[in-house]
């Protein structure tokens, strides 16, 4: 139970940051908890949301980061557009 909320929280962290990844290892943890002590078919709903989300996490995860991604020269463009506006404002 505790592994599946730790790969979840992995996974999490791997593609959105470690304050997303708090957030679904705990939501994880008591929905396992909870799958533990619930009826076999909802126990069995709960589980494979979870192979839902980690495989939802697996696929799309690099897709996102690939969004995510700019090119190396947008932080240095960006600082330059500001001293430039800063400049002028003078």
């Amino acid at each position: 139970m505790l592994l599946l909320a730790l790969a979840v929280a992995a996974l999490t962290a791997r593609f959105f940051g470690l304050r997303p990844a708090a957030i679904a290892g705990a939501v994880s943890l008591g929905l396992l908890v909870v799958a533990g002590l619930a009826p076999l078919s909802i126990a069995i709903v709960i589980y494979l949301l979870h192979a839902a989300w980690l495989g939802g996490l697996w696929y799309f995860g690099g897709k996102v980061m690939a969004a995510r991604r700019t090119d190396r020269w947008s932080q240095a463009r960006t600082w330059a557009r500001r001293g430039w506006s800063l400049w002028k404002r003078r």
